[in-house]
């Protein structure tokens, strides 16, 4: 399943601010718990490569982030 690629566009164009604020929405919307911790700018980076990616970006993509964000800043 690939998600829309406008959508995707306007959330890699968002701030680092805006960007975490909408990840966390959107993660509550779908009940999936995220470390209180912020991610780093450059984890975000990260997520606007892929968000920007000509393969676009599927649910496994975006579960494999979850995971590495959750191993990463959970404790």
């Amino acid at each position: 399943m690939k998600l829309d690629p406008q959508k995707l566009k306007q959330l890699s164009a968002l701030s680092d601010t805006e960007l975490e604020s909408e990840i966390r929405r959107m993660a509550a919307e779908k009940g999936l718990k995220l470390p209180a911790t912020s991610p780093s700018h450059e984890d975000l980076e990260k997520l606007r490569a892929l968000l920007s990616s000509e393969g676009g970006f599927g649910m496994m993509g975006a579960m494999r982030l979850y995971n590495e964000y959750r191993r990463k800043y959970e404790k």
